[in-house]
């Protein structure tokens, strides 16, 4: 008799097959895991490399740089701009208008074109606005916890106010003596990734109003979401029956890294600061001379 060549049966093929998929399922979270890791370790080297320009633009100049407020209406560039040298971008600040508006040509046309390198989170997802190749880093003004220490908002104004007492602020740069709270303990630049503006950084400023694309205030906690703090940028991103509350410097710091966010600080350093932190304690870090006693360990 002829014997046919024997093969697999049904049962045996599904078994096989079922046992595939449960090993693509224990190691596809595996794999997500390492890429967020290697994704997260990227961006706390942007963040180092962002902290050591602004070292070297304090050796170069004698203090950080600070966030430009005109009296005359305009899209002002903002602090970004300034460190751009010491980023090894020398050829691309040479090309911008640095006196000039934002919104008008070669500075517009410019950030529309490129971005620097290291100025995004690789975790993040891409972002262009009217203003630009939206960064991921901006910079901390402060919780506004002391009286006398913000820019008030006009009344008629959208912006929000402008805290002063942290490690950027409109007016002249901070020196490193003016960090009292000691640099270690003191948040210099973050990650954002909600409602984040072009890479450089334009600051519309009318007199003592200002909205401050690259600069914010610690209002809210880490990884903050707009519906429940009320935050709603248009009436297409407003729920029904919702209330538009819009303070632009007061949006908050957040990644898409799991559980919080990285912060440089004052001294170059660079910590995952997580979102369950308490939120006085994170204020405190948010000041450069607020005088409170040291809580934080990194």
């Amino acid at each position: 008799m002829r014997r046919h060549p024997s093969g697999f049966t049904l049962v045996e093929l599904l078994v096989v097959i079922t046992i595939i998929g449960i090993l693509i399922a224990l190691l596809l979270p595996a794999v997500q895991s390492a890429r967020e890791a290697a994704r997260r370790m990227r961006c706390t080297n942007n963040l180092k490399q962002l902290g050591l320009a602004l070292h070297n633009y304090h050796a170069a100049l004698g203090s950080f740089p600070s966030i430009p407020l005109r009296s005359e209406n305009g899209y002002w560039l903002g602090w970004e701009t300034a460190v751009l040298p010491y980023l090894e971008q020398t050829g691309l600040y040479e090309e911008l208008d640095r006196d000039g508006q934002f919104n008008v040509a070669p500075n517009l046309a410019i950030a529309l074109r490129v971005i620097p390198p290291g100025w995004t989170c690789p975790s993040a997802k891409p972002y262009v606005n009217w203003s630009g190749i939206g960064s991921n880093y901006h910079a901390v003004m402060g919780p506004g916890a002391f009286r006398g220490t913000e820019f008030q908002d006009r009344p008629e104004g959208w912006c929000g106010d402008c805290s002063a007492d942290g490690f950027i602020y409109p007016g002249a740069g901070r020196r490193m003596r003016d960090i009292r709270d000691g640099t270690s303990n003191t948040l210099a630049v973050g990650e954002r990734t909600y409602m984040r503006g072009g890479w450089l950084g334009c600051v519309i400023s009318s007199g003592q109003s200002a909205c401050v694309l690259h600069a914010k205030n610690l209002r809210w906690p880490i990884n903050s979401r707009n519906e429940e703090v009320g935050y709603y940028y248009g009436d297409s991103d407003m729920p029904p029956g919702g209330v538009a509350a819009i303070e632009y410097n007061d949006t908050w710091f957040g990644s898409r890294h799991p559980g919080g966010t990285n912060f440089a600080m004052a001294d170059g350093s660079v910590h995952f600061l997580g979102e369950t932190i308490d939120f006085t304690l994170y204020g405190d870090l948010g000041t450069v001379a607020g005088g409170e006693v040291a809580r934080w360990t990194p």
